[in-house]
């Protein structure tokens, strides 16, 4: 994440990845080649650590799906007629 953001939302979007199990922080300020080497040999070291974060973006990504979030309208708006009537 870029430190200079406004309110630092670069970390704060990169963190909440991160805590769901999505992805891995690197820091503009420790970058240079060693740890981005580093970063890389690892995670082909751990591939299982790798598909975690592989199917838990995609699970994420299902759950937010534009399809997914009409529904949810759509059940929101339904549930509210049938309590008005």
């Amino acid at each position: 994440p870029l430190p200079t953001s406004k309110d630092n939302h670069q970390f704060e979007n990169a963190f909440f990845y991160q805590e769901i199990g999505c992805s891995w922080i690197l820091n503009q300020s420790e970058i240079n080649d060693k740890t981005i080497t580093n970063k890389l040999i690892n995670i082909i070291d751990n591939k299982e650590e790798y598909l975690i974060k592989k199917i838990n973006m995609k699970q994420f990504s299902y759950q937010n799906t534009w399809n997914n979030i009409n529904q949810k309208i759509i059940s929101v708006i339904n549930e509210n007629r049938i309590s008005k009537n």
